[in-house]
């Protein structure tokens, strides 16, 4: 058996550090999937607890589900109770308007994403969000957010 010269000895370690290099970015692209899993998990998670936390108010609070009954109803609401359901509304699109963030920012999945804005846009189209109460609404969101509801009403 011959002896390794300096030579042979460099293209082993060569052969191994590219064999590391290459180990080392499959466990870095692994780790990657795994921490988008987990940062999309989280992102789920923020949106239902939010939309949660919204429904809940509306069924422990009978003050709130009666004005909020009312305006469902079509029934004329006080400038108190309007203020109320403005309220209410910024606490449901606040959900809408991060749902939309994250997924044009390539944060959730577009199955996610078709979800959370059909249920959002069919409320506006069925005239659940009037676009009276929009209108004072708009300057508390994201201008790509608020060009994305306007479309939507404009194409009712």
């Amino acid at each position: 058996m011959k002896k390794l010269d300096l030579v042979g000895w460099a293209a082993i370690a060569e052969i191994i550090g590219s064999a590391a290099v290459i180990l080392s970015l499959v466990f870095v692209g692994i780790s990657i999937q795994q921490n988008t899993a987990v940062y999309r998990a989280t992102n789920d998670n923020l949106l239902y607890e939010m939309s949660d936390a919204w429904y809940s108010d509306l069924a422990t609070n009978p003050e709130l589900n009666r004005i909020w009954a009312k305006f469902v109803g079509g029934d004329s609401l006080t400038d108190a109770d309007k203020a109320t359901v403005s309220s209410q509304l910024m606490r449901s699109l606040n959900v809408w308007e991060l749902a939309y963030i994250r997924f044009h920012d390539g944060l959730m999945p577009p199955d996610q994403w078709d979800m959370w804005n059909r249920i959002n846009e069919d409320w506006i189209r069925s005239g659940g969000i009037p676009q009276e109460l929009w209108t004072p609404l708009r300057s508390d969101f994201n201008a790509r957010f608020v060009q994305y509801v306007d479309s939507i009403y404009e194409s009712k």
